[in-house]
């Protein structure tokens, strides 16, 4: 039977310290479209380590937001030990993510809400 869905692309954003986490989110994805296949909407998650490809003219952070900050429909970042690595500009590539992504973002952190807020602030 085929099924016809509105497809939403979800940028999952984090540090390199989320890999468990990411798998996780993924699953979750999967799991609720599965579940809810009745209402005809899909998530798709978008991640750099699938769909985001090297190009010697960009700085790795670069890529990222051109191939697929621009593709995103929704952005979900997630934080727990430490917020990433600095990009120009920016404390990290999560954080400059949140930042550029025009559309709905939405952040988790493990950390202590003090902590959280330090590391968005700065």
């Amino acid at each position: 039977m085929d099924l016809h869905a509105i497809s939403y692309n979800v940028l999952i954003a984090s540090p390199s310290d989320m890999k468990e986490e990411r798998r996780k989110i993924v699953e979750a994805i999967c799991k609720w479209n599965f579940d809810n296949s009745e209402r005809r909407i899909v998530f798709l998650p978008l991640l750099w380590e699938w769909h985001a490809v090297s190009d010697a003219h960009l700085s790795p952070q670069e890529a990222i937001n051109q191939q697929l900050l621009s593709r995103a429909d929704f952005l979900l970042a997630a934080f727990k030990g430490r917020l990433g690595t600095p990009t120009e500009g920016y404390p990290a590539g999560t954080v400059e993510e949140l930042y550029k992504f025009p559309g709905p973002a939405a952040f988790f952190s493990q950390a202590s809400t003090r902590t959280s807020r330090a590391m968005l602030s700065t």
